[in-house]
């Protein structure tokens, strides 16, 4: 029995040798942990950094690092002077600021302007508004003759581009000669021209549109297309008597305007053209049509002025639309001058045009109408428009909807609009760039939006 024990013993002994190997070694652990975790916490006291960080306060981790991306884009992009960039960027999604760099600097926004130009003219028109132009005829028809007065009654539309349909119509209703007279009420009687601080080149006046070229060509033109179409016309002042002269413009414009509906109420319509203003808003942003712009500026102004029978003077709807539309964005020295942004010394900031673009983006028909139908976008080949041959990458498609400017004289470029990005959150970004050259501000334009998209 005892020679049996002894192997009994020294397994028992070597047992408690491992435990308290194992023992030791867990100690050392925990004493290693310990002293790691003291090491660490008094670090982060010296840095400044508290321990423990109360969830509610801490930042979006995600707009850090984004801004982070866009400061080192804006610092390090070739050939680009940070001192003449203004960039703003605003997340829709959660309502708050992602970056901005020289945001309420004053510079040229070049075609960007136009967005200003289709809001007001959507807000103070109504976003059905459309343009109407109609032939009317009063008086008596026989015998293939019409003895009264024909009305051209001619919105300033600047999608006609000829009188021939309106005078088919009236060669199908039969009238071969008009006798009497011819009373032309034109929306716009004087020439389309940019703001005399722009270049006059820029708009080209072989190509504009046809009420846009003044009432003496007008009245040629309508002319020419009755009698290209076989119609005669003899004028006789005894038909019509006083009813015609009330419709002279020297009569003062209350009185105009009230013999004017009077004498359309009295008269049979033979043809019209309606076009929506949103026809006229697509090429004007989505292709940056100059002549559109300017066409939609003096439209907003003569509509309200005629509707109200005031004189409020040019660009007046457009201030009436920032002071009290828009409220609270208006600074005393930012200039608009025109409704194209041809102008050079046209100013404004790259908050302001971000408030903007909010102003839209919270009114659901104004922000389905913007995407939709008015913006230049990666999401529709057939409105790609002044992005032709930028953002072609896939990371792109159907993220951006956008305005782009340009003045290559002035060495001016912008970018301003609307994206989307992989984490499914909607921006705001507008882009300022001024003495740069132009394709350098395009690239940097399209990193920016790279950035906004990749996360």
């Amino acid at each position: 029995m005892t020679e049996l024990s002894k192997p009994r013993k020294k397994r028992r002994r070597l047992k408690k040798s491992v435990r308290r190997g194992c023992l030791g070694i867990v100690l050392t652990a925990l004493l290693f942990i310990v002293l790691s975790v003291y090491d660490c916490r008094r670090d982060t006291r010296q840095a400044g950094i508290p321990l423990v960080v109360q969830p509610d306060s801490l930042p979006d981790t995600r707009d850090s690092v984004l801004a982070q991306r866009l400061a080192r884009v804006v610092a390090r992009t070739p050939r680009i002077d940070s001192a003449h960039v203004g960039l703003m960027v605003y997340d829709l999604t959660h309502r708050s600021e992602i970056f901005h760099h020289h945001s309420n600097e004053l510079m040229t926004p070049a075609s960007c302007q136009k967005l200003l130009t289709a809001l007001s003219a959507i807000r103070r028109l109504g976003i059905g508004h459309s343009y109407v132009s109609r032939l009317l005829v009063n008086g008596e028809e026989s015998d293939s003759t019409l003895r009264g007065t024909l009305i051209v009654s001619m919105d300033d539309d600047p999608l006609i581009d000829s009188f021939d349909r309106f005078v088919d119509a009236l060669w199908r209703r039969g009238i071969r000669r008009i006798e009497g007279n011819i009373v032309f009420d034109l929306a716009r009687r004087d020439t389309l021209r940019p703001h005399p601080t722009a270049p006059s080149w820029d708009i080209p006046y072989g190509k504009l549109p046809l009420l846009m070229r003044g009432e003496t060509y007008v009245k040629r033109q309508f002319m020419d297309a009755l009698n290209a179409r076989g119609i005669r016309f003899q004028r006789n002042p005894d038909i019509g008597g006083e009813w015609v002269k009330a419709l002279s413009h020297e009569r003062p414009a209350r009185e105009y305007v009230l013999a004017m509906n009077v004498a359309r109420m009295c008269s049979r319509e033979v043809y019209s053209v309606i076009h929506p203003l949103r026809e006229v808003l697509a090429p004007m942003l989505i292709y940056s049509s100059n002549i559109k712009a300017e066409a939609v500026y003096y439209h907003t102004d003569h509509f309200l002025d005629r509707r109200n029978d005031t004189r409020a003077g040019e660009g007046s709807a457009m201030r009436h639309f920032v002071k009290h539309e828009v409220k609270g964005i208006v600074r005393p020295d930012m200039v608009i001058n025109d409704g194209s942004g041809l102008s050079p010394q046209n100013r404004m900031t790259a908050d302001f045009l971000i408030k903007l673009l909010k102003y839209a983006y919270d009114d659901p028909l104004l922000r389905q109408e913007m995407m939709d139908c008015l913006l230049a976008t990666t999401a529709d080949e057939e409105r790609r428009g002044t992005l032709y041959g930028r953002m072609n990458d896939e990371c792109f498609e159907g993220r951006v909807f956008c305005k782009t400017g340009t003045l290559a004289a002035r060495a001016v470029s912008s970018l301003a609009g609307y994206l989307l990005g992989e984490d499914g959150r909607w921006y705001a970004f507008a882009i300022l760039n001024e003495e740069t050259p132009i394709f350098e501000a395009r690239d940097f334009q399209d990193a920016v939006c790279r950035s906004l998209i990749e996360q």
